[in-house]
């Protein structure tokens, strides 16, 4: 990797929900994240360079990052195949991917935490040691004491009735810019398009985020990278952690979003799936 630093303002691709089950679905899934990342970029700027991100929020049983990070630190640089490497970076909680071709696809170290109230929270740019079945509140103090930033994520029927209220609560109290993002799934059918607590977040000026979350029965076909969010930030390629987190935080920063939504066939396969998985 070069040791040279990159400050300008610069486009960061990002997938803010990932999860990788198999491990002989990491390069597939680098690779699907370039190409879904060039394609998105492609389409909205021209043939421009970008910093490409994925956060793997895994839950705490799943220390994948971990593992990663242990074998780079046994073998640096990690060869991957002959087209990715891994590298270390100057921060403890990302990695960087690079490609033959140039590219770096960083690697981010994050968890999937579930509340007392069962409510997902994804703990961004953070280690894996965010207790679960905390009530909500808690868990969002718990992330932010480790200096990370959380999301509330779209997940199916977790945002009705009692829960959804609390969502929509929770949006409402936490207004201060950066201390809190909404995302949205690519597991999420079209047909399920009126989101209440996404138009209060917009109100609120609390940043939309995307990501893929892939599942155990669908990773291949919903790849890691395939729904996420290009944001143009001040990007330093010693410190992604540190740029990626002032990217999500910021909402006033330029940024689009890439990705469709999953098709009612597909989408009812999938929970069927999952209740055999």
């Amino acid at each position: 990797m070069s040791d040279s630093h990159t400050y300008d303002s610069q486009l960061l691709a990002v997938d803010c929900h990932v999860h990788l089950y198999s491990w002989l679905n990491l390069t597939p899934m680098l690779d699907s994240a370039l190409a879904s990342f060039s394609a998105a970029v492609e389409q909205r700027e021209g043939q421009v360079p970008f910093h490409g991100a994925l956060v793997l929020t895994e839950p705490r049983q799943r220390d994948t990052f971990n593992r990663l990070r242990r074998q780079v630190e046994n073998q640096n640089p990690c060869p991957l195949n002959e087209d990715w490497s891994l590298y270390p970076t100057p921060e403890n909680l990302a990695l960087a991917a690079v490609h033959r071709g140039g590219l770096i696809i960083y690697l981010v170290s994050g968890q999937q935490v579930v509340t007392l109230e069962n409510i997902e929270v994804l703990s961004i740019a953070t280690e894996q040691t965010v207790p679960d079945r905390q009530i909500l509140s808690e868990t969002l103090s718990a992330i932010r004491s480790r200096n990370g930033f959380p999301i509330l994520p779209w997940g199916v029927g977790k945002w009705l009735f009692s829960r959804g209220r609390l969502i929509t609560q929770t949006i409402n109290e936490n207004r201060a810019q950066g201390t809190l993002g909404i995302g949205d799934n690519g597991g999420r059918p079209t047909f399920w398009s009126a989101i209440p607590q996404f138009e209060r977040a917009k109100l609120n000026d609390i940043p939309l985020l995307r990501g893929s979350d892939p599942l155990a029965v669908s990773e291949t076909r919903r790849s890691a990278g395939s729904f996420g969010t290009v944001i143009r930030c001040e990007f330093d390629s010693e410190h992604p952690c540190r740029s990626l987190l002032k990217g999500l935080k910021n909402n006033d920063l330029e940024r689009f979003h890439f990705g469709t939504l999953e098709q009612p066939a597909q989408f009812l396969k999938d929970q069927i799936a999952l209740r055999f998985y």
